[in-house]
């Protein structure tokens, strides 16, 4: 097979399979980001998949807020599932929080939902505030959200799509393809009496999506 090694690279003949453990993951890498949020947020974070000693990195957004909270592998899609504000493929201009999806071995990337909170947001996956744009993430410490059976992915965000969620956090449901997306739970949010008194119920900490068994 012909083969060209990248500048200051070697290339090591050993062939073997890899793919059949993915585990997506995410880290930051030694690079000043693009979208820096001083005085924490200054690293670019990338997602990265392993399988034992294999790793492979996906992404190359350069931004502070790439999958803030762990990407998954889906063993079903066979795709990575992750949150960023980048714009791979000039569909996401304004940098909202998105969910994307990417095949690793070709990285092929796909833009999974498409929510407009309004202006640019510097880094919306771990500061978006509506409607100065929304986050979006995972549930924490959760294997994978997502239903293996249908193919559901849940995820919990601020943003709005259904018109259902005004002000406040909510866990949602989507296909890998972005169809079909249904708003899970019916928190009331932040709600003003006319007494001046605020109550705030929203669906936020540690929440998981356990799969049906």
């Amino acid at each position: 097979m012909p083969t060209v090694a990248l500048p200051d690279g070697t290339l090591i003949p050993v062939f073997q399979i890899v793919g059949n453990q993915w585990r997506g993951i995410s880290t930051d890498v030694p690079r000043d980001a693009v979208n820096p949020v001083p005085p924490d947020w200054l690293a670019a974070w990338e997602v990265f998949v392993m399988d034992r000693t294999n790793v492979l990195q996906l992404t190359d957004f350069r931004r502070v807020d790439t999958a803030a909270f762990p990407p998954f592998y889906s063993s079903r899609d066979e795709r990575v599932y992750f949150m960023a504000s980048a714009d791979p493929l000039g569909s996401n201009p304004s940098h909202d929080c998105q969910m994307f999806s990417m095949e690793p071995v070709t990285r092929a990337v796909r833009q999974v939902t498409f929510f407009h909170e309004g202006g640019d947001h510097t880094a919306a996956c771990i500061g978006g505030q509506r409607p100065n744009g929304c986050t979006c993430n995972f549930a924490l410490g959760a294997d994978s959200p997502q239903n293996p059976a249908t193919g559901s992915i849940y995820f919990m965000s601020q943003c709005d799509p259904l018109g259902l969620n005004p002000n406040g956090h909510q866990v949602f449901a989507i296909q890998p393809d972005g169809t079909g997306v249904q708003q899970v739970t019916n928190a009331r949010g932040l709600v003003r009496s006319a007494d001046g008194t605020v109550q705030f119920e929203v669906v936020e900490g540690f929440w998981a999506y356990a799969p049906p068994r």
